[in-house]
């Protein structure tokens, strides 16, 4: 069997269960339906075993077929660097890029650079994963990711692309109404606005010189999407713990006041983390590159206040 009859075959295997139809894999290879099928065919007489479910409604992979995608979808990943491999001794920034960002930042500031982006590499294609919660990118397949906060993965590399300030924030409304907390333990009796997926639950840490205060702190709502509760907290529904990535024109603005200024939240950082021991791309270096640059300039990042 020729190498690129099977090459093929894989191609469409791949494409079929990413896509769970026999249609779409077709468009994206640019074939007919029916060539499509009789590459799956073909496979799957030569392995002997049938990889996907078809029916009049839908295409589902078999427990094989789940099994054999993985290794299927690891190799195309090593042909593809092999390929960006040669692309790098030639400069050459091109092919599909798998990037994971989170929600609320991937929104507010990767979204509004992407014209950009996709405009200084025309030949690069991006296939963009908005998540909050950490994905294994050897499992899921990912090039790479941005990341806010602390980095327990050793399989990453990572990259420091900017700081990351949080601190307290009200609206003068409800500062009004409640009065504006002097000293951390009085937060306890405020309602506060709390991100469900931060680390430590609902134990805020503050710090003053060599003082730490901990509290445990309750309120009206807690969510894991950050500019939901930054909208309940202009509507004056509590004190919000948030990032300055997301609450910094509010401040400056006035629409919502620093509260506990002279307190601080332990600082974190915006990073960039690729799988460990992958040849780094240049796809995956000009993608960190881009970002590195565009944050290094934004106001939100500084340290100061904002």
């Amino acid at each position: 069997m020729k190498s690129h009859d099977r090459y093929a075959e894989i191609q469409a295997f791949v494409s079929i269960a990413r896509l769970a139809s026999f249609g779409a894999a077709a468009a994206q290879l640019g074939l007919t339906s029916s060539a499509t099928s009789r590459k799956l065919q073909a496979l799957e007489a030569r392995l002997g075993v049938r990889l996907l479910q078809r029916t009049t409604r839908r295409v589902t992979l078999t427990e094989a077929g789940q099994q054999y995608l993985l290794h299927c979808e690891r190799w195309l990943s090593d042909l593809d660097d092999a390929d960006a491999a040669l692309a790098d001794l030639q400069g050459q920034v091109r092919g599909r890029l798998r990037a994971s960002v989170p929600s609320n930042f991937g929104r507010l500031h990767v979204v509004p650079a992407l014209p950009d982006f996709l405009a200084t590499y025309p030949e690069l294609d991006l296939d963009l994963d908005f998540n909050d919660r950490y994905l294994d990118l050897v499992e899921a397949q990912i090039d790479v990711a941005i990341r806010i906060g602390r980095l327990d993965d050793s399989r990453l590399v990572a990259r420091k692309l900017a700081d990351n300030r949080r601190l307290l924030a009200a609206a003068p409304d409800y500062l009004a109404r409640h009065g504006t907390p002097q000293h951390p333990s009085e937060l306890a009796h405020h309602s506060c606005l709390h991100f469900s997926l931060y680390s430590e639950g609902e134990l805020w840490r503050l710090h003053r010189g060599d003082e730490t205060q901990e509290i445990q702190v309750r309120g009206r709502m807690r969510a894991n999407y950050g500019e939901a509760l930054a909208e309940a907290a202009l509507a004056g529904y509590g004190i919000l713990q948030s990032a300055s990535f997301i609450i910094g024109p509010a401040l400056q603005q006035g629409r919502l006041v620093e509260v506990l200024p002279d307190w601080h939240i332990a600082p974190s950082a915006i990073w960039a983390v690729y799988p460990h021991g992958r040849f780094l791309a240049p796809k995956v270096r000009a993608f960190i590159d881009f970002f590195d640059r565009r944050f290094s300039a934004a106001s939100w990042l500084r340290q100061d206040k904002v």
